[in-house]
């Protein structure tokens, strides 16, 4: 697991991750989303669940709800 950004991190790989824009420390209240690499707050703001199902939410996760939704009534 990576220090500075708490992602998880193949060893032999942790000095070229580190080179990677996207390791960067939390900020405080936060998580990082290892699908985007975004912080995720945590829980008042609607924290993972409004990132990963939201049709705005996540763009690495692939089972994100498109903006034409139907509903079955």
């Amino acid at each position: 697991m990576c220090e500075r950004c708490t992602e998880s991190v193949h060893k032999q790989l942790y000095d070229l991750h580190q080179m990677e824009d996207y390791c960067r420390e939390l900020k405080t209240g936060a998580a990082r989303c290892p699908l985007c690499h975004d912080d995720v707050h945590l829980p008042l703001d609607g924290g993972w669940k409004l990132h990963l199902l939201s049709a705005s939410g996540c763009p690495g996760n692939t089972r994100r709800r498109s903006k034409k939704s139907t509903s079955s009534s």
